[in-house]
């Protein structure tokens, strides 16, 4: 059994306790899922938010027989599609972020790779991605967490990776 399962259970039975540790462990990874979503800093934000609400809200009704992980990314994606549901009208797809790198020329590379990622890639090359690089999963690890064949989440790795590269290739060819 894996933590974010006894966690959960932990949870299901009343114990607040563990919600620090369950967040720690999974808050990058729920995030991520609903950046890739979203496409948007601050939806995504409150999405995660939502997630860990909508977890402590329905404890009770979490069935230990499920993967913990996959009960929480499943939870964490249909907050996000749902949040995106009621913006559909007003959505912007760009980020705050990547508008100030635009404008500001914002120095933190790292936030001007994760706007390109998320502004080029395709939302599950983007997540995939994101798991592997910045929470750190091996590959196998995220095709169970998403229920993928490895050779997919290969593929789709390798794919975001190649974009990226010529993307960011393109971008220091313009600034010479």
């Amino acid at each position: 059994m894996t933590d974010i399962n006894k966690y959960l259970l932990q949870l299901k039975k009343g114990n607040l306790k563990v919600f620090d540790e369950l967040y720690k462990k999974t808050n990058k990874s729920v995030f991520f899922i609903a950046l890739s979503i979203l496409k948007n800093y601050s939806l995504a934000e409150e999405a995660m938010q939502d997630t860990y609400v909508k977890i402590i809200e329905k404890a009770s009704l979490y069935d230990d027989s499920k993967n913990g992980y996959n009960y929480l990314i499943t939870i964490a994606k249909n907050t996000a599609i749902n949040i995106y549901n009621k913006n559909k009208k007003s959505y912007a797809v760009e980020s705050e972020i990547l508008n100030n790198i635009i404008s500001d020329k914002n120095p933190f590379q790292e936030y001007f790779i994760i706007d390109i990622a998320l502004k080029s890639l395709k939302q599950n090359e983007f997540q995939i991605l994101t798991l592997c690089e910045i929470k750190g999963y091996k590959r196998r690890e995220v095709a169970q967490m998403l229920n993928l064949p490895i050779s997919t989440v290969t593929y789709h790795y390798s794919e975001a990776i190649k974009k990226l590269k010529t993307i960011l290739e393109e971008e220091d060819i313009h600034e010479r």
